[in-house]
Parts: C-alpha cells; structure tokens; sequence
C-alpha cells in the first residue's frame, strides 16, 4: 500500500503512483498489479494484484484514494458493469465469471462474501465487451454472449477451431461481434444474427502475425496492428482498407493499441495509443499521419495501458508491478488548438444523471402510472391492454420483484442433456423460442426437481414466458407467480392431474349446467377429457393468440386465482350446442385441444357470471386461496411448491431420484435397443447386396459362357465348311502344301479363341459397373 495513508503518491502534476510493494523491503515474491480499469464516471478505478487482493481507487480533491478489500481470487480481467454502476465483472483463471456489488462490500465491513458466479466457459476468459443490456466475453476456446440484467448465457458462437485458438474477441458499440484467430482470420456476426457470419483474411490486406483490433467509439472503423509493426484502418460496412500505416523505423514490434477519445471527435477517434513490446508507448494522429510529441516520464517500462472512457485519465501497469495514474493532457504536449476545442467542450459539458438512478426514477414512475385502480378503467373501455405495453403492464400487475441475486443462483445448475430429454416432447422449430423454453424450465426444476416429473409444465410456462421473451428474468418470475397462484393444489395427486381440483370444476357444471353434466356421465366422459386439457394449458391450445392474452389480462386485473378455473367450466358452458353434437368421444378429446369458436368475451363474461352466482358450497374460494400473491421483493424465492407434492414423496427423496435414475436408464436402454436394431438391418441389408451382386453375376457368367460356346461352334462349323470349298476348289494339278494350310487353319482358330476370350472378360467388367451403379440406385430409392 502507498507509504501515506490511503492516498496514491503523487510523483508529478496529475501524475500518481501505486505501489503493491515497499520497494525498499527485500521479499522473497513480489506481488504485482495485473488488472486495472476506471469506471463510466472517471472518477472511481478497481485493481487486482497477483495474488487476487481487490483495491477500490476513488478520485477525491483532486487525488486518488486507494481502500484495499479482501481477496477475489487470481483474475484474468475486470470491469465496471455499465449499467449497474455498483456491479463489477471479474474473469477468474477457474474459468467462471464473478460478479461483485461494491455496496454490499461497504454494507458489510469491506467483506466479499456476497458474489454471483456466472458458468459457462471451459477456459479462462481474457476479455469482456458491452453492447447495450449485453456483454461478450472470450476465451481461447469459446465466445459468449451473456444477457447483462439477469447475466444469463444467451448464445455461444460457433466458432471455426480450424482456424485455431482465439487471439482476442470484442463487441462494438452497433453490436457488430468479431473474432480474430491466430491464423490472422477475422470473423464477423451482426448482432441477434448469429446464423450469419463473413470471414475476412487479413493477410490479403498484408497483415500477418495480427496482434490487436480495436473499433472506434462510432464504430464506423475498425483499427487492426500486425507484425512489421502495420496498422490498417478498414471501413466496417465494406471492410475495404481507408487507411495504412507502417513503422519500419522502430526496432521493437507493436504490442497493443488504444483509442484515445476526445471531445468533439463524434466517435472517430482521431488519437490513438501505440504501445511496444520495449515499454515504450507513443501517441499517434491517424489523421494527420505522425506521431504527437509526448512528455517522457512514462513512456518506458509500461507493460499494459488503459484509457479512461471519455479520455481524461491514462491507467498504466509498469513491468515492476507498480501502477500508475497520469492525466491525458499533461502527458501530451497539444496544441493551442486542440486545448482550445478541449476547454469549450469542458464549458457546454453538462455532467448526466446516473443511469442506475434514472432507470430507478423510470421504475417508480411506471408502478405509480401503472396501479390497478388505473388500468382497470382502460380494461373495461377497450377490452384488451396494448400489445407494445404488456409485458410493463403484466410485470406490474403481478408485481414482479426482479430478484437478480436470487435467480442468478439458479444459473448453471441443472444438466443441459436432462433438460432436452424432458423437453423432447416440446420441440419448437423456433431454435430462440426453444432456447428461450429450455431456459426458463431448467431454473424451475432446479427451484423444484420433482417438476421434472409433470409433463405438462414446459406447455402451461410457454405463452407467459412469450411475452416476457425479452428479459429471461421476468419471464422466470413471471411463470413462478403464475404457478404460485393459479396452480394452487394441482400437485397433491401427482403424478396424476389434479383430481380434487378437477372434481371443483365437475361440481360447478353440475349446479349450473346439469344437462351438459348428464351428457358427459351418458358418454362416459371425465373431467380429465374436457377440463384438464384446459388447465395444464392455460387455456393457450383453445384460444388464438390474440384472444389468450386478452383472457389472461383480466384475469391477472382481476387478481382472482380461483377465476382460471370459472373460465375452464365457462368454455364448456358456452360451447355446449357445439359439444352435444358430437357423438364420438374422440372427436369430444380432440374438440379440447384445438381453438374452438366461442369469443373470449363471452367466456369472460360467463366466467364473472359464475363467480358472482355459484353457490358458496361449490366455489373453489372455499378450497383455495382468493388472494393474489406476489414474489417476495428480495431474498430467495419460496419454496411453495413442496408444500403441494403428496407427503411421501417429498419425505421419501431418495425413491424420487430413484424414480428419476430409472426413467434415464430407460431412455439410455431404449437408444441402445434402437441402435441394436439399426446395425441388425445395416447387416440384412449388405448380405442383400452381396447375394444379389454375386447371384447377377454367375448369371451373367452362364449367360456369357452359352453365347461363347454357340459361337465357338458356328465358328467351327463355318471353318470346316470353308476348308471343304477349298479341298475342292484347288485343282489336281496345283502343287499346294496341305500341311501349310492346316497349319494356318489351326492358327485362325486359336486367334479366334482368344479374340472370344477378351471379348467375355470385357463383358464381365461392364457387367460389374453396370451392377455397381444398380446397386447405387438402389441405395438411394432406399
């Protein structure tokens, strides 16, 4: 620590130093600093030392303020959450991502007990980016793209390792994610695209061995350095080259590059950091092509730099270990000009409000804009609340609480091949509304393992989480008090629907509606056929869209729980002349699971009716709770689901996870059966082809060996036949050498015989393609 107090020395104007060790004290390891970063207002820093102590850095009077608080392991970054100004993101070398609220730490005596931890990478992450309420964050091996407000992982990239390991990866401020990999390939995604990349090799550009890539504040650029000490400068709508800058003058390479922002630059930051692996840095104008002269009592032995966001201090870790703050303007000499444009910006700046006090400020004006006792009126006149406002209206009427700290510790918890096995029966072919599914279910098994058991919660959850797609947070706290209050008892006879609850529902259509009641007990239909297809779907499979989200507005207006259950017996009540029409019963079960033709408005309207008329001995507020519940504001949320499960299996857990070790054996036992089957008719299928390739060609072969011998014996014959004409052609006196003839003879029949045999050897061998490519036809029509 600083040899006075809690003050960082100051070794010049603006200029101070922190040091982690007494250099005057001998010891044996050194303790350096590693990590370093300022925060959006530019008055407040964090660093981490070598062996993971957290130091707290605070502008005051004019000087910095160093507090160090206790140890958060050895990292690999750290920054400030930009929206969350309390939060900041440590990159551990575990390969997790931690979270800690600076405070809480204050709250609780400089302690950093209380922390999320954020999964999902294999190798440490090197670095982090922010893109609006995103952060990306890359390793060697993998990217991940993280949702900032409830830190959820909400894609990994699918990287080419063709290309090998990661060298560094960043988001830019239009959400343009790129890559760079060691092979000097850069790879681009537009943000929410992800399915659409574009590869880029650099060395087309004449960049080789790339070091570093940053973008401008406007992104309108992106600025890369490379081996020969090259700097390129490419237009990131066409990725076409602007500008290139070479430093063959200098002996040591470039290391690292960072932008310097200035005032009245719109983003293109024209100033740019260059720093060599010597330790020396230097500051250099893009536009103007040259390097700006510098003061000289930091420009050596600097072995990394950060620059502030708006570009009023310059971080620096020296190769000591020592840490230095320097202002950017005594470290430049600039000119009269550019102090000029700095002072009249410095005049017109006005400093802004916090962003974590204006969303709080937006937040209480929305839960006073939004009481029930004012969105009731504008129920009642238009029928329907605003689709652009719903998910705000929706969030306030169940008074969601946005439990960060409570539903970050359901993250990662839960195996991701289990949750695809339990949503194998739910498969959507909308891979974001899926991934969207899989995550919301997967907090509540973990909030809940015995809901691996009801098969029907991936489709109730469903349409509530649509409309909260947007935020993971408030569609999982949105589907819990969904359950909390309208799923009331439907556990007690699990793993069977809810017969108690049902039998609710049978009584009420008794008492109002006793002729639709008499039809069902003739057809031998229970209320598992026309109600519980209702329930365990909120109603989504027999409403559109449109009509579902109307009923579930006044419902959740109404804040009656027992009221879902008015409008089950309601649906039945008012499509009763459809129903006594039907005759067969399964036309009667597959009438409850497709939207029918009654008006949304008349099943709520019936659906009041009951709940005014209905006798007190049949109303299900005898049985339930009446009364709305919401989800405590902080804390963890309740387990009020335990409460519901039938006694002995929650006290009998270990028959439960034998239950649920049987059901996974029974999968695996099934895969192996369906492989075991598929290799059997692989092999049926190759013998097929064997016998039929070898039976195709001994019939050939016959076939050949037929036509080879008819020939041979009218070759024969026809021989025969030609020496008889001649014997007796020749005449008497003629002196011709019988011997010669025979002998020539006896040679056209053996040329004959070979000229049959090359003839059948070339008919076998188109014989075997034209049976090769029949066999290829065959496999494919297959």
């Amino acid at each position: 620590m600083p040899v006075k107090g809690d003050k960082l020395i100051k070794v010049g104007k603006d200029l101070f130093k922190l040091e982690v060790n007494n250099p005057n004290k001998k010891c044996s390891s050194r303790v350096n600093i590693l990590k370093f970063c300022f925060d959006e207002s530019e008055d407040r820093a964090v660093a981490i030392d070598s062996i993971g102590n957290f130091y707290l850095l605070s502008l005051i009077n004019n000087h910095w303020i160093v507090k160090k608080l206790s140890n958060v392991g050895q990292s690999s970054f750290v920054a400030f959450n930009p929206i969350e100004k309390s939060e900041v993101i440590i990159g551990l070398v575990s390969a997790d991502l931690k979270v800690i609220i600076l405070d809480k730490i204050f709250n609780k005596s400089e302690s950093i007990a209380d922390f999320y931890l954020l999964k999902g990478h294999k190798l440490p992450a090197t670095l982090i980016t922010f893109y609006k309420n995103n952060f990306f964050s890359v390793s060697r091996s993998e990217g991940i793209i993280w949702d900032l407000k409830s830190f959820t992982k909400l894609h990994q990239l699918r990287l080419e390792y063709g290309e090998g390991g990661i060298k560094k990866g960043l988001l830019s401020s239009t959400g343009l994610v790129s890559v760079i990999y060691e092979n000097d390939t850069l790879q681009i995604w537009p943000f929410e695209n992800f399915g659409v990349d574009k590869k880029i090799l650099l060395s087309d550009y004449g960049l080789k061995n790339v070091k570093d890539i940053i973008f401008t504040e406007n992104s309108r650029a992106a600025i890369i350095c490379g081996g020969r000490n090259k700097i390129i400068i490419l237009n990131t709508k066409t990725w076409s080259v602007i500008k290139s800058f070479e430093f063959s003058e200098h002996s040591s390479w470039i290391k690292k590059i960072e932008i310097v922002p200035l005032p009245l630059d719109a983003g293109s930051n024209k100033i740019i950091i260059i720093l060599f692996d010597d330790g020396k840095f230097k500051f250099f104008d893009i536009h103007a092509k040259s390097f700006i002269e510098n003061t000289d009592y930091v420009d050596q032995g600097v072995r990394k730099i950060t620059v502030s966001p708006h570009g009023q201090w310059v971080g620096f870790i020296k190769f000591d270990g020592s840490l230095m703050i320097s202002c950017f303007d005594q470290l430049m000499k600039v000119t009269a000009e550019v102090t000029k444009i700095k002072s009249e910006a410095g005049k017109k700046k006005v400093k802004p409000r916090s962003i974590d006090k204006n969303l709080k400020c937006i937040e209480k004006n929305i839960q006073d804009n939004l009481r029930l006792d004012r969105l009731l009126p504008i129920l009642k006149e238009y029928g329907e609340y605003p689709d652009c406002y719903r998910s705000i209206i929706w969030r306030s009427l169940m008074n969601l609480p946005s439990n960060k700290k409570a539903f970050t510790g359901l993250i990662n918890k839960v195996p991701g091949d289990l949750i695809v096995r339990l949503l194998d029966d739910h498969k959507l072919a909308d891979t974001t509304k899926s991934s969207v599914l899989a995550l919301t279910f997967s907090k509540l098994v973990k909030f809940c393992p015995m809901l691996a058991e009801s098969s029907f919660i991936p489709e109730f959850i469903f349409p509530f989480i649509m409309v909260f797609k947007k935020d993971h947070l408030l569609a999982y706290e949105a589907t819990l008090t969904i359950i909390l209050n309208y799923c009331q008892k439907w556990f007690e006879y699990h793993p069977f629907p809810p017969l108690n609850i049902l039998g609710i529902i049978e009584n009420i259509l008794a008492e109002v509606d006793p002729v639709l009641i008499k039809y069902y007990y003739e057809k031998n239909i229970t209320s598992t056929v026309y109600a519980w297809p209702l329930l365990k779907t909120a109603m989504s499979e027999v409403l559109t869209e449109s009509e579902w989200l109307i009923l579930w507005d006044h419902l959740l207006s109404y804040r009656k729980p027992t009221l879902l259950l008015m409008c089950v017996a309601a649906y039945n009540i008012c499509s009763k002349r459809v129903i006594l029409l039907i005759n067969d019963r399964e036309n009667i079960e597959e009438f409850y699971r497709q939207p029918g033709q009654v008006p949304v408005k008349d099943i709520i309207k019936t659906a009041l009716r009951l709940d005014r008329d209905v006798s007190e001995r049949n109303h299900p507020k005898q049985y339930l709770k009446e009364t709305f519940c919401a989800l405590p504001p902080d804390g963890p949320y309740p387990l009020f689901l335990f409460e519901e499960y039938p006694k002995f299996i929650i006290e009998n857990k270990e028959k439960m996870t034998e239950l649920i070790n049987l059901r996974e054996e029974e999968i695996t036992l099934r895969k192996k059966r369906q492989e075991v089957l598929e290799n059997i008719e692989k092999k049926r299928l190759e013998d097929e082809k064997d016998n039929f390739i070898k039976e195709v060609q001994n019939q050939r072969l016959r076939e050949l060996q037929r036509c080879y011998n008819e020939q041979l014996r009218v070759s024969e014959a026809s021989v025969a036949s030609e020496r008889q004409k001649l014997y007796r052609q020749l005449p008497l006196s003629e002196s011709i050498n019988l011997t010669e003839i025979n002998s020539a003879s006896d040679e056209f029949n053996s040329r004959s015989r070979v000229n049959s045999y090359n003839k059948l050897r070339n008919d076998v061998e188109a014989l075997e393609e034209e049976v090769g490519e029949f066999l290829k036809t065959i496999k494919c029509k297959r």
